[in-house]
Formats: structure tokens, sequence, C-alpha cells
């Protein structure tokens, strides 16, 4: 299975080398160019570089990131991933050794795009879904709280890591999303577990 899943990979993405190629580009230079930890930038380099070159970690890395789910129109929005699959990642270079670390964000969306977007789905419960949770309370006003999802990420990022990459996107892309990140949401192996309120909703 495996085996036909890298031919088919493959074989598409020799067709698009030039493009792919360009993208690879620019999104290593926008990881290099934002104020990152160098041991974060050097290992999200890496998986930029071996993910284009269907490095099985690599492949595993970005598998167990989560997607859009079935339901979302149903306020489904709660995006897990793959918790095990991210945790058991470990690659090792003749330079470094990348680790897979699983966190748990919190997406918040400008107030009026939520409006929009309530509005459009009625989805009336929305602003129910993640209600008295301590770890997000603090950033509630002026976004709203729009659902979790899951990230696996190299262990030496850290959550300001994350978080300063994904406000570099959100404003060079002028995207409504921002994802919230905390050190206690985000977990790798062997490190102990401890069961927060965000958690519990999940």
């Amino acid at each position: 299975m495996k085996t036909t899943l890298l031919l088919f990979l493959a074989v598409s993405l020799s067709q698009c080398q030039v493009p792919l190629t360009l993208i690879r580009s620019r999104v290593t230079k926008f990881v290099n160019a934002s104020n990152i930890s160098k041991d974060c930038a050097a290992d999200l380099s890496l998986l930029i570089s071996d993910l284009f070159n269907l490095k099985m970690w690599a492949l595993k890395m970005l598998d167990s990131t989560s997607k859009l789910n079935a339901g979302t129109l149903n306020a489904n929005v709660h995006f897990i991933g793959d918790y095990d699959l991210c945790l058991s990642i470990k690659e090792e270079t003749q330079t470094r050794t990348v680790e897979g670390q699983y966190c748990t964000a919190v997406v918040m969306l400008d107030e009026k795009f939520l409006s929009r977007i309530k509005k459009l789905l009625k989805l009336e419960k929305i602003d129910k879904m993640i209600t008295g949770i301590a770890a997000v309370e603090e950033v509630i006003n002026p976004r709203k709280v729009a659902g979790v999802i899951g990230i696996c990420a190299p262990k030496t990022c850290r959550a300001s890591d994350l978080e300063t990459l994904a406000q570099n996107a959100e404003r060079k892309f002028n995207l409504p999303a921002h994802l919230y990140f905390r050190e206690e949401l985000c977990i790798h192996k062997n490190q102990p577990t401890k069961i927060n309120k965000l958690d519990l909703i999940i």
C-alpha cells in the first residue's frame, strides 16, 4: 500500500516539477525569514525538503496533521489529526534528529468573517462549542473561537515559534483566521502527559 501511494505521488509530482520547485523555494524562504528559533527553522527546512522528496517521515508528519473533517457544515470543527503517528516520528540525519510533536491549536476567526460563516451555514451553536476554557478565555475577544486543530511539528519548535509562523502567514496572505498556541498544549514522546480542559472538551 505504501509503495503504491509513493509511486502515485512520484508520478503526480513529476508532472508539475517546476511549480513545485517554486513553491518549495518560497515556503523555505518564508520560514527562514520568520523570527523563530534556529533549531526550529532548520528542522522545518528539512521537513519541507524531505516532503517534496517524498521521504516517509515527512509524509507522516503531514499525514498526522489534521485536515477538514466530514460534518464541518454541521459544526464538527474539532480537527484532531493522528496523535500517535505524530509522536512516533523520529528521523536521524548526519547533523540532526527530528522528532514529532503534537500541538493542539485553537482557531480564531475575525468577528466579521465568523458572522458571515454563521449566517451562511446557520451555525448558531459555534460560539458555545469551547466555552469557559482557561487556555483561551483571554483571547476570545475581539476574535471568536471557531475550532480546534491538531498540528504535527518538529519538537524543536516551541509554541511561540508556531504562533509566530501563523501570525506571519496571517499578515502576508491577509487571512481572516489566527492559530493560537500554548506550550502546555504541545506534547512530544516521553513527556509527561497533562490533561487540560481543552483535552476534556475534545
